[in-house]
């Protein structure tokens, strides 16, 4: 015993830091919700980046981008983690000037301006698509051409640069869904109309599954994804979903 303390007086207070047992950083490392102070962590030394690469990325709260329609070179966005605004984020040249209109974790940002793009804010790695995926053409059977339509929202069931990602997107002709795959060397956009009426406002993945809001009264629907004859996602059925009204929305009234 005596031993062991007299070696622990020689080490230098980084060698002491650096000797903690891996349970103890694991810990330490799990209760970090903020990838700055993740960041931080993994960058005090060799040990404890090591502890670092070896847990599991817990789920934070997505960064806040405050102006997604401006044209500066630069974007400020907001982390919920910190609680602060955080330094400007330089854009690679690639997402420079766009409006953006969908993203995914990891710092991956569309912008709508034609043509398509998908870049990691970050990296600037920029996702390779088709032509035919860089812009959404719809047409209908009597016409020859079809109409350009314009991206309001965009979303990914996984990473964009993951095969299986599949990417759905809301257009500007009375909420349209878009759909196409990512990793697909001939990937194209199928599209699914809807009435005036039952105008698509929203849309989300869960679990890999697409759920949307309707304009009609806030109806909430799953959609159902197969695949054409080209190996193209497109709309199969849609099914509505009951939602149970909270007790609490029709506190107004008297008794």
């Amino acid at each position: 015993m005596a031993a062991g303390n007299g070696n622990n007086h020689n080490q230098t207070a980084e060698e002491q830091w650096s000797s903690l047992p891996n349970d103890l950083l694991s810990t330490v490392y799990a209760r970090f919700a903020s990838p700055r102070d993740r960041l931080r962590f993994a960058a005090v030394c060799t040990s404890w980046r090591a502890v670092a690469l070896t847990c599991p990325p817990r789920p934070v709260l997505p960064w806040l981008m405050l102006d997604p329609r401006g044209g500066d070179k630069t974007k400020r966005v907001y982390s919920p983690e910190d609680g602060m605004v955080l330094p400007r984020i330089p854009l690679p040249i690639e997402a420079a000037d766009g409006r953006f209109v969908g993203g995914y974790e990891g710092g991956w940002v569309v912008s709508s301006d034609f043509p398509l793009g998908i870049v990691n804010l970050f990296s600037g790695t920029e996702v390779v698509y088709s032509s035919e995926q860089r812009r959404i053409i719809r047409t209908r059977a009597q016409e020859s051409t079809g109409s350009l339509l314009v991206m309001r929202k965009v979303i990914f069931s996984a990473a964009p640069t993951s095969g299986g990602c599949i990417i759905a997107a809301i257009t500007d002709r009375h909420g349209d869904l878009a759909l196409s795959r990512a990793g697909c060397p001939e990937g194209r956009w199928t599209t699914r109309g809807f009435h005036a009426e039952e105008r698509l406002t929203d849309i989300a993945f869960c679990n890999r599954e697409l759920y949307g809001l309707m304009r009609y009264r806030n109806c909430l629907v799953k959609f159902e994804i197969g695949v054409d004859e080209q190996g193209a996602p497109v709309l199969t059925t849609v099914h509505r979903l009951a939602i149970q009204n909270s007790p609490a929305a029709y506190s107004g009234g008297d008794g």
